[in-house]
């Protein structure tokens, strides 16, 4: 799938465009992320790839409506239906006027549940789900339609962070593994810069950039688009400002050294690698002079001690 000079928006009444000019490509195998500002167009744009919304201008090549499994966020309102039915409803453009599934239907509903590990689940009424749980049903229907193209729009919003975690992973892993070209838009810039292969980062100019996440980071992209504020994307931590008269230096490696550095830095320490009071950092042991400590917590209250 392409897109030559794309425009996306709407044209009755005044008209409005969102984006315009647009090239851009999914390539099979390929988990892409589109992110950007709320209200700048993306599930506008998402739309119009899915054939459900008409372009201004220029046109998407390579897809047809028979071609794409769009998944977005709205909740199903009919709720006196098992998991197999809904997932079932995937199966619809193969069928004939009967709308009766056949055995080769109901095997393609059972192995989109598979992938998505809810075989457990077929049986069960879909209002008795976790927003997690239907989340993934909805996925599973849209692979039962065994379409080249995936696209969701925020499959992952109101999510805690496992489900978070799970649905990115196994997207990328479908992507992988089928051979599907996936787009998700999703506001989980962390979650994107460790899981997609192609980052598309929405402009308010009406443009969408394109590349690999770490490419983006680098050259400012994301803070150009997202404006960040306090947090520092090309090290991934939250800024945080130095108030204690105090800088410590910091000796160790590993997890134990990065979330002590964290600890001292979000209570106001400075770390200096020419300061005189020292801490040592070994496993689960921490040492300042000649005292050793097995929590950070107590590291800090001692720390603390100083400022009396």
């Amino acid at each position: 799938m392409h897109t030559e000079n794309l425009s996306v928006g709407y044209a009755a009444g005044t008209p409005l465009v969102l984006f315009e000019g647009l090239n851009l490509q999914l390539s099979a195998g390929e988990l892409v992320c589109f992110m950007g500002p709320n209200g700048i167009g993306k599930s506008t744009l998402m739309r119009t790839l899915a054939g459900l919304h008409q372009p201004i201008d220029g046109k998407v090549v390579g897809v047809d409506v028979k071609s794409v499994a769009l998944v977005l966020t709205e909740r199903v309102a009919t709720t006196n239906m098992t998991v197999h039915e809904l997932v079932g409803f995937g199966r619809y453009p193969y069928l004939n006027w009967s709308a009766k599934l056949s055995t080769v239907d109901e095997q393609k509903v059972d192995e989109a549940l598979a992938m998505v590990h809810l075989t457990y689940l077929s049986a069960k009424k879909i209002n008795e789900l976790s927003d997690g749980q239907m989340q993934m049903v909805m996925i599973a229907r849209a692979l039962a339609q065994e379409t080249p193209y995936l696209l969701l729009d925020e499959p992952t919003a109101h999510l805690d962070l496992n489900n978070r975690v799970e649905i990115m992973k196994l997207l990328r892993t479908l992507a992988r593994t089928a051979g599907k070209s996936i787009l998700v838009a999703t506001h989980e810039l962390d979650l994107a810069l460790q899981m997609a292969d192609v980052i598309w980062l929405a402009t308010r100019n009406k443009e969408v950039i394109t590349g690999m996440p770490e490419d983006l980071v680098l050259s400012g992209a994301f803070d150009e688009v997202f404006q960040l504020k306090g947090f520092d994307l090309k090290t991934g931590k939250v800024f945080h400002e130095p108030f204690r008269n105090r800088t410590v230096k910091l000796e160790g490696t590993g997890p134990v050294y990065l979330w002590t550095k964290n600890a001292l830095e979000r209570n106001g320490f400075t770390i200096s690698d020419t300061a005189a009071l020292k801490i040592a950092v070994s496993e689960q042991r921490w040492k300042l002079n000649e005292k050793e400590f097995t929590t950070i917590s107590g590291l800090l209250t001692r720390l603390l001690q100083f400022e009396k």
